[in-house]
């Protein structure tokens, strides 16, 4: 890396001039590479947001089902056939977590 300066002598007026030169090449691609390196660092942790994002989403709704139909089981527990019914859809949104994580993201 090249680095200078010069000097002037001073002209009729007593005026000096000081002239500094170098090369920041060097510095200028570490400073691109290093740009490049965060925003590739920000665009994976924007990424990865998104993913745990919709995945928060695709576990919370059958949550919710199961809940929902455990809490429908609970109050028709004096009913068999009902009580059957909603353990029954309990049991399917279970099976549906269970599997969950065969698919893959395009399925999100």
């Amino acid at each position: 890396m090249a680095h200078g300066y010069a000097v002037i002598q001073p002209d009729e007026e007593n005026i000096c001039y000081l002239a500094a030169f170098g090369d920041n090449t060097q510095d200028y691609k570490i400073r691109s590479a290093l740009k490049e390196q965060l925003e590739q660092a920000y665009q994976e942790s924007q990424a990865k947001t998104d993913f745990l994002s919709k995945m928060s989403h695709e576990i919370r709704t059958p949550m919710n089902g199961i809940l929902g139909m455990l809490s429908l089981a609970k109050v028709h527990v004096n009913d068999p056939k009902q009580t059957s019914y909603y353990l029954e859809r309990a049991e399917s949104l279970s099976q549906f977590l269970l599997h969950f994580p065969t698919f893959d993201s395009r399925h999100i």
